[in-house]
């Protein structure tokens, strides 16, 4: 005897919208199993199990309580099959508040003291202009300070720079606005953090001891190791984020990107050569030399890739720095200091270095920054005149170093 299902109207209206093969597909959530390969299921939520649905032998065995997708085959209500785990039809029920007039966005041109804080006022049915849009920031979500701009504001994209920021230091911020009727409408909370001040840091060649310096003095913030208590770092760099640094030890040169201005490593990969002594960024390519090859690397990106190399204009490239666009490179054994016409072996121009044995170089944007090993010992930096020979201040190298051979500034 034939008997046939009569599905109610409500389980046909509720069907999922999807057509495989033109077969209406519904879900249902194991009543129970019967043994054999059939199951008691109730359908798109009913109080009514439907009973000895069956399934495929190539499904896996089904148990009470789970999710499955049921298969009306050819659209026919009378051949119900199991065939597969559906997605759980009870499920908690999330609101979405339509009615969000103001929506955070993320920050863009973040430095050491600034940044610009972006929102979005949203085209939402009634609305009306805003009379002022802004953002509040500050290190905890109770903010403390404000950003704004009154007038009448349309829906879309706004954003104001804030300034005035602590370096290296977390914010919270949330985009705001006052609606039509001078109510406060609130995005959510997002944070950023501001990038690292302006700090001179210098590395010494035998001990390994980074210092971190106040501005561009004497003074020492604070000191670490280069990777693994690694003596002879042949020189160091930024990328504005993380500090780099370049070591020789014998049979291999490393390099090391750390995890920002401290020892912690991220990552590291080999040196194009086994001496290298100098090392620069360009804001896109991490550049090196090597006194054994005397040759000066261009990298691909911050990486082991080498895109091009030339030679160094003298014998022994020790220091590397980037200023507008062109390569400056010094040489300890010839004591000189060279232009290079953008980063190719071209020269522009030549100076002596203030003393003989110029070790490492840096620059603050628009000044040279030069650091010495003299032939008698003493470590000093000095701090040019533009890029010239010209000298407005010298410093002592921290206390300890027994040969300065790496210079970077965070600008």
């Amino acid at each position: 005897m034939f008997i046939m299902l009569n599905y109610p109207k409500s389980i046909i209206d509720n069907t999922v919208g999807n057509i495989k093969y033109r077969n209406n597909v519904v879900t249902g959530v194991v009543a129970a199993d019967n043994g054999n390969n059939t199951y008691d299921v109730f359908i798109n939520s009913e109080d009514v199990a439907f009973p000895n649905i069956p399934t495929t032998i190539l499904e896996p065995v089904f148990t009470t309580g789970e999710a499955v997708e049921i298969l009306m085959e050819y659209g026919s209500k009378e051949m119900p099959i199991i065939i597969g785990y559906a997605k759980k039809i009870v499920q908690d029920v999330q609101q979405i508040d339509m009615n969000v007039l103001v929506t955070t966005l993320d920050t863009y041109g973040t430095s050491n003291s600034r940044t610009y804080l972006e929102g979005r006022i949203e085209d939402i049915e009634g609305y009306e202009n805003c009379l002022l849009r802004g953002f509040h920031y500050g290190l905890t979500t109770a903010y403390g300070s404000d950003t704004y701009t009154t007038g009448s504001f349309a829906a879309g994209s706004y954003a104001i720079q804030t300034t005035g920021l602590t370096a290296n230091t977390a914010y919270n911020f949330c985009a705001y606005v006052y609606d039509a009727d001078g109510d406060e409408q609130k995005g959510d909370n997002m944070s950023f953090t501001t990038l690292e001040g302006h700090y001179l840091y210098s590395a010494d060649y035998a001990t390994g001891v980074i210092s971190k310096h106040s501005g561009i003095s004497e003074t020492i913030l604070d000191t670490f190791y280069a990777p693994s208590g690694v003596n002879m770092i042949g020189g160091i760099a930024n990328d504005g984020t993380n500090l780099i640094s370049i070591g020789q030890f014998g049979a291999v040169g490393l390099v090391y990107v750390h995890d920002g201005f401290s020892s912690g490593v991220s990552s590291s990969f080999n040196a194009p050569n086994t001496f290298p002594c100098g090392l620069a960024f360009d804001g896109t390519n991490l550049i090196s030399s090597d006194w054994g090859t005397d040759l000066i690397y261009v990298h691909d990106g911050i990486s082991s890739g080498i895109t091009s190399s030339f030679p160094s204009p003298g014998s022994d490239p020790d220091g590397l720095t980037v200023i507008g666009g062109n390569l400056i490179s010094c040489d300890d054994i010839l004591g000189n200091i060279y232009v290079h016409i953008g980063i190719t072996s071209g020269i522009a121009s030549s100076f002596a270095a203030p003393n003989p044995w110029p070790r490492c170089l840096a620059n603050d944007g628009t000044n040279l920054i030069s650091g010495n090993w003299g032939a008698t010992g003493d470590n000093k930096i000095y701090v040019h005149s533009g890029v010239t020979s010209g000298i407005t201040s010298t410093l002592d190298a921290p206390a300890g170093y027994t040969n300065i051979y790496g210079l970077t500034y965070t600008t």
